[in-house]
């Protein structure tokens, strides 16, 4: 059995069930079975990978978002719960109580109870990235770019009394020379300050909740910036300036009064007030290690701490509990935590790895992943991983393989197959068994035709590899069976609807500019080998994506905005039964297409504006077109190569 995701760049994978009477993720009919997220890892587009403290709990903003907690010794997180927002996540903070969660497109506020949210501007007027508290107030900002001219937005909430927050006041502001909100931070004065890759700001909050910009306090790319919980001091990341720190003199205005790690590009602040001794512990990450200093009122310093990393500063995050205990997630394939009294003393602990996501297989209790660009290794390194499920469906890692360049795998009994390139060339597909342990051991490699697009399959004993079938017969060292005629760029598989020893394969080429798109039906088994049962060109060829429904004769094919609908009970000779046209009936473009528990779940999105929105909704083939049946999942995850299979929706 496999489950492709095909080739792309995801950053995060769901499973997900989708029932008719289940309340579901949003109201939708979709449930969380389990996930995997790999967009950890940081960048210069702000909250991706940021880890937020929750009490004793951390947060984790991602592709998904995480909360989890470590016991006193274990090394897995424990009380894991993942949330899958309606678009990306960049900031996060507690506030009356509660966690609020800012998402990037319309402002969403929510809450992981799901109890409260709140949208903040209409869909094409805002960008929303980061929040700060002061006072009774939450400020979420970030940048308009409706207009002539871009500046930053700053809107002021407050309790509504019930657990929700709602709308005081909105500010914006053209000023000339005035960066966006990227990062937010307030101090204990009413003084906020902003910063964005051109510099770092001060503003001051009014009792009315407006903002009133005071001026430009940094010049250059500021990477973060972050105000003392309890002192009068600022601390800046920028450039190859190290850590500077500010006094604040009045709200909104600072003057310098140290420099630390002078030469060094730093990335991620993070800061904890020991109330005893009233001093700040701030942690902060250079291009190769950890450093944690202790500050006082007077901006005197004293390094506590440091250590080197394993990988780049891109992708090193860190934050406090409110214990005082420091978490630092190195990006790869672990984090570790350090006990407030004894910094020194380190302890490993796990993370789902921060990586680009090429192929997921949810497995029940297991999982498998392929990943690439993982910090840790050499470049074009990948890693396939297998991994264990949590009592949330979150997967952590658990035993790893380092490959060449991957693009996808699939999985036959206790054998992983995964195909890999070197440098643009040498394509091959590497033959790994699982091994108790657990282990995962390369056992041999089979070269291929060449590069394909096209997701690997495997169904009966017999791997689908581009244009290539090859026998599983002996799983250690597959062999060439038929060959296609063509260069597979889209490829799906299910049960022949007339020979019960067979597999239909559909198949899709499209050489842009050179030949016109085909799509194909083949008949596939050991004993014929791969029959061609039909083909068509252009007029009717998908763009991209095809899905065979599970539980009924048909296939789904999309051309551009279009989804045709086939019969395929005789698949030498397929019925077009409909041709619907979506976007003249959603006003939204196609993503994806998927077929499980006989409904066509289709992935979309905004086709204009800045602004993107993707969903994913169930659809049914009512006999003449399809119709949904369902409310859709708002999701951040793109769902260009989702893909059904018994029942589940795999989303990467």
């Amino acid at each position: 059995m496999s489950w492709p995701s095909g080739l792309g760049s995801a950053l995060a994978s769901l499973a997900l069930t989708c029932g008719a009477r289940a309340a579901g993720l949003d109201g939708s009919g979709y449930e969380l079975v389990s996930s995997l997220d790999f967009s950890a890892i940081g960048g210069q587009d702000g909250g991706r990978g940021r880890l937020i403290a929750d009490g004793e709990r951390v947060v984790r903003l991602g592709g998904l978002v995480e909360r989890f907690s470590y016991d006193p010794e274990g090394r897995i997180p424990i009380d894991v719960e993942v949330f899958v927002p309606h678009n990306r996540s960049w900031a996060a903070l507690p506030f009356e109580g509660k966690l609020r969660i800012l998402e990037w497109e319309r402002g969403g506020v929510w809450t992981p109870e799901a109890d409260h949210r709140l949208e903040l501007s209409s869909p094409f007027d805002f960008n929303w990235m980061s929040m700060a508290r002061s006072g009774p107030y939450l400020i979420c900002a970030g940048s308009e770019f409706g207009g002539p001219g871009f500046g930053p937005i700053f809107q002021t909430l407050e309790s509504d009394g019930r657990g929700g927050v709602r709308e005081v006041a909105r500010t914006t502001d053209r000023t000339a020379g005035v960066g966006v909100a990227t990062w937010l931070t307030a101090d204990r004065q009413n003084g906020l300050y902003f910063a964005d890759n051109g510099g770092a700001y001060g503003a001051r909050l009014e009792a009315d909740g407006t903002v009133t910009i005071q001026g430009e306090l940094l010049e250059g790319n500021t990477h973060d910036i972050l105000a003392s919980p309890k002192l009068d001091l600022l601390y800046y990341t920028s450039d190859d300036v190290g850590l500077l720190i500010h006094r604040i003199i009045e709200p909104g205005w600072t003057e310098p009064a140290d420099q630390l790690l002078q030469g060094h590009f730093l990335w991620d602040i993070a800061a904890w007030h020991d109330t005893v001794a009233n001093l700040d512990r701030v942690a902060t990450i250079s291009e190769d290690s950890l450093h944690v200093f202790e500050i006082d009122n007077n901006a005197t310093t004293t390094r506590l701490l440091t250590e080197a990393l394993d990988r780049g500063r891109h992708s090193a995050r860190v934050t406090f509990l409110e214990s005082g205990a420091l978490i630092c997630a190195t990006g790869t394939l672990g984090a570790s935590i350090r006990p407030a009294d004894d910094l020194s003393r380190r302890r490993e602990v796990e993370l789902p790895p921060a990586g680009i996501l090429m192929d997921f297989e949810p497995q029940g209790r297991t999982a498998l992943s392929l990943a690439g660009d993982i910090p840790a290794e050499p470049l074009r390194k990948f890693v396939l991983s297998e991994h264990i499920r949590t009592e949330s469906g979150a997967y952590l890692p658990r035993a790893n393989l380092v490959l060449t360049h991957g693009h996808s795998f699939a999985t036959h009994e206790n054998f992983v197959y995964v195909y890999t390139s070197k440098n643009g060339f040498d394509y091959r597909i590497h033959v790994v068994e699982r091994l108790p342990g657990p282990r995962l051991s390369l056992v041999d490699s089979v070269a291929t035709a060449g590069w394909f697009t096209a997701p690997l399959l495997a169904a009966d004993g017999l791997l689908i590899a581009g244009s290539e079938i090859f026998d599983l017969s002996d799983p250690r060292h597959p062999t060439v069976l038929a060959t296609m005629n063509h260069r597979t760029d889209t490829v799906r598989e299910r049960s022949h609807p007339i020979e019960p020893r067979a597999r239909l394969v559909a198949s899709a080429s499209y050489y842009y500019f050179t030949e016109p798109d085909s799509v194909f039906l083949w008949r596939l088994s050991r004993e014929e080998g791969l029959v061609r049962e039909w083909g068509d060109s252009l007029s009717l060829a998908p763009s991209g994506h095809i899905a065979l429904d599970d539980t009924r004769d048909l296939m789904y094919l999309s051309e551009g905005v279009r989804i045709f609908v086939f019969d395929i009970a005789d698949p030498t000779d397929p019925e077009l039964l409909s041709e619907f046209s979506y976007y003249d009936n959603q006003q939204r473009c196609l993503r994806g297409l998927a077929a499980a528990d006989g409904l066509l779940h289709i992935a979309d999105y905004h086709c204009f504006d800045n602004y993107q929105l993707y969903q994913l909704r169930p659809w049914w083939w009512n006999g003449d077109e399809p119709v949904p049946v369902g409310p859709a999942l708002r999701t951040p995850i793109r769902g260009r190569h989702l893909h059904g299979r018994e029942g589940h929706i795999i989303y990467p």
